[in-house]
Parts: C-alpha cells; sequence; structure tokens
C-alpha cells in the first residue's frame, strides 16, 4: 500500500490599476444672421468617450476653461452643461463610481451679445479628465 501525499500550492497575483482617459472632444460650429438682440444657439452636443479602468471607487471629473476668451467674449459666449465658460476651470461632467467606458455627450449653446459684430470668432477649449477626492481635505 502507497501512502498518499499532500502539498499546498498557492496562486498570487496582482491587479494594477490601468489608466482614466478621455477621447478628444467633438467640435461644434454656428452661424447665425444678426438681430440687435441678444439670441441664445442651441449647438449640437459635444461628445467624447471616457476610459476609466483604474478599478476603484474614486469616480472622476471632466473640468473645461477657454484659452482665448479675449477675443470672442464681446460677441458671444459659451455655455456647456449650464456653466458658462471662462478662463477659469469649470466642472461640466462627473462621475462618482466607476465605469469601463462611456460615451459622454455635453448640452452645448451660446449666447449672442446684442451688440456683437459680424466676424468669425472660435472659442479654444482645454479640457482635462481629473480623479475626484475621495475625501474632504481639511486645513
Amino acid at each position: 500500500m502507497t501512502a498518499k501525499a499532500t502539498t499546498e500550492s498557492k496562486v498570487i497575483g496582482e491587479i494594477r490599476p490601468g489608466e482614466l482617459t478621455m477621447e478628444k472632444p467633438t467640435d461644434v460650429s454656428f452661424e447665425t444672421t444678426l438681430t440687435g438682440k441678444q439670441q441664445q444657439l442651441v449647438l449640437a452636443p459635444i461628445k467624447t468617450v471616457v476610459a476609466d479602468y483604474r478599478g476603484d471607487e474614486t469616480g472622476w471629473q471632466i473640468v473645461v476653461k477657454t484659452t482665448n476668451e479675449q477675443s470672442y467674449q464681446r460677441h458671444f459666449q459659451l455655455e456647456i452643461n449650464r456653466a458658462f465658460i471662462t478662463s477659469d476651470n469649470a466642472v461640466v461632467a462627473g462621475h462618482v463610481t466607476p465605469s469601463m467606458t462611456q460615451v459622454i455627450q455635453f448640452d452645448t449653446s451660446v449666447h449672442i451679445m446684442d451688440k456683437a459684430k459680424r466676424g468669425s470668432y472660435q472659442a479654444l477649449l482645454d479640457w482635462q479628465i481629473e480623479p475626484q477626492l475621495s475625501q474632504n481635505v481639511r486645513e
């Protein structure tokens, strides 16, 4: 009769976090005729795709600002997801639980000033995606 032998082994693994990324948001354009009155034009939504492969519960937020506000601000203001876009960062989207891949649409409109001048103008936008802090920082 043979003796039965037992032994143990382990499977040791480490799962590392992936990246938090955002595709380049789409461009949108508009045309309008001046009326001498303030106008609001609803534009096609700006779209992007966010991929969150970090594997945690921190969430994320998208901030946007314009880098050339002085060149168009007398003619129109840009509004994205109910936030007027200026040279200061504005939070325009956020997600509190992780998702793998998600299409994000931003409601977009322009407010044409009553004293706007004819011409071609463009708002240059700087988009950033960043993790949300899971804890409040106290000083």
